[in-house]
Order: C-alpha cells, then structure tokens, then sequence
C-alpha cells in the first residue's frame, strides 16, 4: 500500500508544478482577476490547497517531523484568506513555497511505515477529531489536492490560459 501513496505524492508533486508554473507566468491582474467560483481567484482556490496542504504536513509530523512551519503561508494571508495582492507582491516566493511543500509531502508519506497505513490514525477535523484508518485519511488528502487543482484548471480555462496538467501517467514513477 505504501507504494501507492508514495506514488500519489510524487504525482501530487509534478501536477502541482505544473499548476503552478501557469500560474508563475500570470501577470498581476490575472493574479487578483476575480472569477465565478468557490474561491474568487486562481490564486484563492490554489492558495486553499497549499494551507491544507501545511495543515496535513503538521498531522502527520509523528512520522517525519514537517520542514514547513504552520504560519509558512502567513505572507500571503489577510487574516484567514489568501490574498491574492500579497502573491502577486511575493509570487516566486509563494511558487516555492508550493514546490518546498510538496517535497516535504513525498518525504512524510515515504516516512511511513508500511503496517501504520492499515492502523487508526486520529487527526484534528474541523472543530474536532476524527479517526480513520490511515490510508483513507490519506486517500482524503490526495483527493482534495486534485479536486482543487481542477477547479484551477477551469479558472485557467475562464482566464484563457492553456493548461493541461490532470494527466496522470506522465507524473507517476
């Protein structure tokens, strides 16, 4: 099972670079371009991704502690939200904030021992807990990556910026 999630990360990992590298090559007022969607920005929908992604990193620290810190995102922040004005001030910064993340996301998953994958794991959600056993927690968190990278990628459609990064089999090793 191990091999699969490592799989997912290294996935995870190159269809993020690629997300981003569109989005590096944005200029500001792409950036902050407001568009009909749950979060108002590309940079909102792929900033949401990037602080859950920090938020799982810390959860997982038992089994590698995470090089990213919590407030890693906090120059991009405007209280909760990511402000898409701050990224586009500090874009190379927040592109490689993206990259250092995902890097630090193949080595949490590659840290993990085969038999805890099939074990309870417990994880702060919401306003609680919840337990699952580990590889559906996990399932969970690569699943909500990619469902956010397909909203960017419409976001990307609607800003007339070509893309084309969902692909799996050129991303796997």
């Amino acid at each position: 099972m191990k091999e699969i999630f490592v799989a997912y990360g290294r996935y995870n990992r190159k269809a993020n670079a690629a997300a981003f590298g569109a989005v590096a090559a944005m200029d500001a007022d792409q950036l902050k371009h407001p568009i009909k969607a749950y979060y108002p920005t590309i940079v909102a929908t792929m900033g949401h991704a990037l602080k859950s992604d920090i938020k799982w990193l810390n959860r997982l620290s038992r089994f590698r502690a995470s090089p990213v810190p919590k407030d890693a995102a906090a120059p991009y922040l405007s209280g909760d939200a990511i402000d898409p004005g701050k990224v586009a001030a500090a874009l190379g910064g927040f592109v490689a904030l993206r990259s250092r993340v995902d890097d630090a996301i193949v080595a949490v998953v590659e840290a993990i021992p085969e038999e805890a994958f099939a074990a309870p794991f417990e994880i702060e959600w919401g306003k609680g807990t919840i337990e699952r056993v580990l590889w559906q927690l996990l399932m969970q968190w690569f699943n909500h990556q990619t469902h956010h990278r397909g909203q960017a990628s419409i976001q990307l459609d609607e800003l007339g910026i070509e893309n084309d990064f969902s692909g799996v089999l050129d991303k796997i090793d």
